[in-house]
């Protein structure tokens, strides 16, 4: 789910929760309302079980977006999912409650006030924090002028720091789109990572790849070794690692001439045969050598 789906549910997935613990403070704290006892009652529940609903596909997504995430999570993202683990066994205590210890009925207004107090943090960290950011959000460009100032070398760290949270580099890198479409692409990714990727990042990010996109295309002059290298490196170090390993890696030629011997080394031992010709492994290791 984008950001803005994903955070306007959890929104209503709050106004249902007070709306029941406004429910419950009433049946409990109100005798004048005790005529229609009834009706509020079959509201609490329904209100109650379209809580857990909401809260069952919400763990959903979010398992399947924490399976894909790439990186170390931040520290409001280890909250929100401490919060929400937290929230599993209270919710079905207080249904254990309800269906089959009626004696701890007393318990329940407590508890449920608990679950609630646990919702409104748990969101208001992600979804609060997303309404808050949301206005920062704008579709940003290169102008011609800027693409005279901007460092490829600053869109290249930034595309490896920021890249990388809800997928693998290689992925981008093998893509091939013109101009336009990475800066779409870029945006894209911009709106669903708000506010960690600024319109700073998204010009030198999109710049770089657009960079990249032009160096493919070049089939002579001095850049054609490192193009190939760095291509080679997409194409066969991939197979058993990330390229983010590859790239954080600072190493001298004879530390790299190793490495890749011992990455030729390891393919024949599974049975792949020519993993490398010579001059793929001198172009690789140009390419490692002098890569910033």
């Amino acid at each position: 789910m984008i950001s803005l789906i994903s955070s306007s549910i959890g929104v209503l997935y709050l106004l249902i929760g007070a709306l029941a613990v406004w429910i419950m403070l009433e049946i409990q704290g109100n005798p004048k309302k005790r005529e229609k006892l009834k009706t509020l009652t079959q509201t609490h529940k329904v209100l109650g079980y379209l809580f857990i609903f909401i809260y069952v596909i919400m763990c959903i997504f979010m398992i399947i977006k924490v399976y894909g995430y790439q990186q170390e999570f931040s520290s409001r993202a280890t909250i929100h999912i401490v919060l929400a683990i937290f929230l599993t066994p209270m919710i079905l205590l207080k249904l254990g409650i309800v269906k089959r210890f009626k004696r701890l009925f007393p318990y329940l207004p407590v508890l449920g006030s608990l679950i609630f107090a646990t919702a409104f943090v748990l969101n208001g960290i992600t979804a609060g924090y997303y309404f808050l950011h949301r206005s920062k959000i704008q579709y940003t460009t290169i102008s011609e002028a800027e693409k005279e100032i901007l460092d490829e070398h600053i869109g290249r760290e930034l595309f490896r720091t920021k890249c990388n949270k809800c997928h693998s580099l290689e992925i981008v890198l093998k893509a091939s789109k013109n101009s336009e479409d990475w800066i779409k692409t870029v945006n894209r990714m911009a709106e669903k990572d708000v506010p960690n990727i600024r319109p700073f990042d998204v010009k030198h990010i999109a710049f770089y790849l657009i960079k990249k996109e032009e160096d493919r295309e070049i089939s002579k002059g001095p850049k054609q070794t490192e193009l190939s290298g760095e291509a080679l490196v997409q194409a066969k170090c991939t197979r058993c690692h990330k390229l983010e390993r590859v790239y954080r890696k600072e190493r001298d030629r004879g530390a790299w001439i190793k490495i890749v011997a011992r990455m030729i080394e390891n393919a024949e031992e599974t049975g792949i045969i020519d993993f490398l010709t010579e001059k793929e492994r001198i172009d690789i290791i140009d390419f490692l050598v002098h890569k910033k």
